[in-house]
């Protein structure tokens, strides 16, 4: 990073994610990091009202040849994760990518190796590992007041249709890669440091696209306990 003590962010893709989540987080701490350049191929949301200076790009390249951008926010659709961060860390800038943080075992290999030869920072983006509520249960878990635990279960459940790209395979859609690295995060916390068996089943139960719409996921191996993960859920919201 720059000495100047004020990071400048580029933010590529400026739907819920780029906008409301990241954008609106930055916009809380001016302190330390600033929007400078906002990317999307969406005219009308190449923009944001707490930065209304920030540079609008049609394209990643266009963003990526800006050189005050120091950070890369990457939140595009699903699919194209993996490919921006790589790009944004050959073009020299750090990267904070939002989950998913690559389709396959191949892809995270790739961003890592790439953010290795840059010698840049390379972050996904877990912030729920960080709740207060969840940092609480695990002190509990960890600390042995309750004895051995033998099971966990781990539910996030709701209803309500959404005809956006978050239900195609196609953008890499579903739940298994929209909601489920954020419970699965807490899960693998609270499973342990060895290595988990892992059982999973994906439904469409609900959702107007192909795409899963309900994930169950069984962690399991000796001495530790058994974590089920189920994620039912279509949001109210197109993002």
């Amino acid at each position: 990073m720059s000495q100047n003590p004020v990071i400048k962010v580029g933010i590529v893709g400026f739907g819920r994610s780029g906008c409301c989540i990241h954008a609106d987080a930055i916009a809380q701490m001016r302190d330390r990091f600033q929007v400078v350049a906002i990317c999307d191929p969406l005219p009308e949301r190449r923009n944001h009202p707490e930065f209304p200076v920030a540079r609008p790009y049609e394209n990643i390249d266009a963003l990526l040849a800006d050189s005050e951008v120091e950070l890369v926010v990457v939140a595009p659709p699903n699919y194209l994760h993996a490919q921006y961060a790589i790009r944004a860390l050959e073009a020299g800038k750090h990267v904070l990518c939002e989950k998913p943080f690559g389709y396959t075992t191949l892809d995270v290999d790739a961003m890592i190796a790439a953010a290795e030869r840059a010698g840049k920072i390379l972050q996904p983006f877990q912030q729920r590992r960080y709740e207060e509520d969840f940092g609480k249960v695990l002190e509990v878990c960890r600390s042995g007041v309750l004895g051995r635990i033998t099971f966990i279960r781990h539910s996030l459940c709701g209803f309500g249709r959404r005809w956006d790209w978050q239900t195609t395979r196609q953008f890499g859609g579903g739940q298994l890669y929209n909601n489920l690295p954020h419970h699965l995060d807490h899960a693998v916390a609270l499973f342990g440091d060895a290595e988990p068996e892992v059982w999973c089943r994906f439904d469409n139960a609900l959702s107007s696209g192909d795409a899963e719409d309900q994930v169950r996921v069984l962690l399991s191996g000796p001495n530790a306990p058994l974590i089920e993960v189920s994620v039912e859920l279509e949001h109210r919201f197109a993002g």
